[in-house]
């Protein structure tokens, strides 16, 4: 059996500064993750936010772009036998359908569509009577557990393609009616 005189080992000492060194070297790393993560989420908050705001004026866009007559009071639509309606209530935009003005005064909605959570707010503007061109704000915003993130505006101008468009003006309309052509 040999004998060995000269045998080092690692001290205490050597085992706690690396112990130390180790656990500053981990506890920045994962500050270092959890920022990157905390950023990335973010990204994609501000990115389904954006998301929505276009998809929603998108289908606004759709709903007017071919409106017959548009204004933001549904007594002018007596004499029409359909007229649509298009809103936000909670956060969602809702376009609903009315056969008649008595249907619209009785809440009688033919048809109904909702689309694009999340919104603050919409607003409508129309400053002129002969201005062609409706303009539109949306604000969306994104939710995520219980904290309410940034809010998102886009403003959008549509050009009314008939020619023959009656058009009232209108500044701040938080609601819209239109007919469309049958």
């Amino acid at each position: 059996m040999k004998k060995y005189d000269n045998q080092k080992g690692i001290t205490l000492v050597e085992l706690i500064v690396v112990l130390a060194l180790i656990t500053i070297a981990l506890t920045v790393l994962f500050g270092i993750f959890r920022t990157g993560w905390r950023t990335f989420g973010s990204g994609v908050d501000k990115t389904t936010m954006q998301q929505n705001a276009r998809f929603v004026s998108n289908k606004i866009t759709e709903e007017l772009k071919f409106a017959k007559n548009l204004s933001n009071d549904p007594s002018i639509f007596s004499d029409d036998p359909a007229f649509y309606k298009i809103s936000f209530v909670g956060d969602e935009l809702i376009v609903a359908k009315y056969d008649s003005l008595d249907d619209y005064n009785n809440n009688i909605i033919s048809d109904t569509s909702s689309t694009g959570t999340n919104l603050s707010s919409l607003q409508f503007n129309n400053d002129s009577d002969s201005d062609k061109t409706v303009e539109f704000t949306l604000r969306t915003f994104e939710k995520t557990g219980q904290a309410e993130l940034d809010e998102y505006e886009i403003t959008t101008s549509i050009q009314l393609m008939n020619k023959e468009v009656t058009l009232t003006s209108f500044n701040n309309a938080t609601t819209i009616f239109y007919t469309l052509y049958e």
